[in-house]
């Protein structure tokens, strides 16, 4: 089984030059730069710490400042697919924080796909201000990049008119934010010249659902459509999109992606037809292995290979997903689902 870190490797071995990323203060890593941190950052971790095969590390903003000069690069460390990957931390709205077990399947599956449908590849050039503490930032944004072998730009705090600089700077295809960035970018981006958009090509949006007035605006200002998304940690991120060759859909967060199966349930277990509102469930290979230590919650939540979300939704007859709303806050009146 493959590893999340060995397209990185493959990427430095064929094209050891080509920009893996941009940061902030005009930092450049080729590929090669990448894997040779990377492999600093595993000596440290071995050499220095003990750290084993198992083991949980905490990332700390400190990383950036291990010296590479005496890195010779290794293998990465051979996994099983189902060998936990990342701990992503995640409450949904009630209760106490669980770590989502995201597995090396899991993360290359969400990247392979992404990649597929939105056409992402060794020429693209992507951006973000995400963080990439967040599921949606690290395996649907810098997984896919990195997977894909394009370039990934990243801007560490969001600010409308840095990202709109950076949009133009590194000439970006693809920019992946949440609806609130569209909306500053929109409001930032008067009276700047659209002609130094011509590069983008497509954004990504997910967290919620956008306004078709967004949608619209965004398209006539920077001439790309934002293609919608849902997903959640559990899935690391990765559920639903829009497809290339289909306008965007205001309302609806696009259908289930290659692989992966979306059903509306009533709360006895029924699967409700189009239209009708009911909870969502989910399959697929980008589905968590479970939560870290809490196996009452994993029992609850992933059920004969579907994970519980949580959220009220429906599907139109094209299959594609409308959110309605959390569970916990529906209410059953004299049969009716409010």
């Amino acid at each position: 089984m493959a590893t999340t870190a060995d397209v990185i490797w493959t990427h430095a071995a064929t094209a050891p030059d080509r920009i893996a990323v941009r940061g902030d203060e005009d930092s450049v890593w080729s590929y090669a730069d990448l894997r040779d941190r990377i492999t600093a950052v595993l000596a440290h971790l071995r050499d220095d710490l003990g750290v084993g095969h198992g083991d949980r590390v905490l990332l700390e903003p400190e990383l950036r400042g291990l010296l590479v000069a005496n890195s010779t690069p290794e293998q990465p460390y051979p996994v099983r697919d189902d060998d936990t990957a990342t701990l992503i931390y995640t409450s949904g709205t009630t209760g106490r924080p669980k770590g989502a077990e995201l597995t090396h399947g899991n993360l290359i599956a969400c990247a392979r796909t992404f990649a597929t449908v939105f056409e992402v590849g060794p020429e693209d050039r992507g951006g973000t201000s995400l963080p990439l503490f967040h599921v949606f930032g690290q395996a649907c944004v810098m997984a896919v990049t990195l997977y894909a072998g394009a370039s990934l730009s990243l801007l560490s705090r969001f600010d409308p008119a840095r990202l709109l600089a950076m949009i133009q700077r590194d000439r970006l295809t693809f920019v992946s934010g949440v609806p609130t960035m569209w909306n500053a970018m929109l409001r930032a981006a008067d009276g700047l010249d659209r002609s130094g958009f011509e590069s983008l090509r497509m954004a990504s949006s997910g967290g919620a659902s956008l306004p078709g007035e967004v949608l619209r605006t965004f398209q006539e200002r920077f001439g790309c459509v934002i293609r919608e998304g849902y997903g959640l940690t559990e899935t690391a991120g990765a559920a639903t999109y829009r497809p290339l060759d289909l306008p965007a859909k205001p309302g609806f967060v696009g259908r289930a992606l290659p692989g992966c199966a979306i059903e509306v349930r009533d709360p006895d277990g029924k699967v409700l037809p189009p239209g009708e509102i009911g909870e969502i469930f989910l399959r697929g290979p980008v589905v968590m292995k479970g939560y870290r230590n809490s196996p009452d919650a994993t029992g609850e939540a992933l059920r004969d290979g579907w994970l519980r979300t949580g959220d009220l939704g429906s599907l139109d007859a094209e299959g594609d997903l409308r959110i309605a709303g959390r569970v916990k806050e529906m209410i059953i009146r004299g049969g009716y689902n409010v």
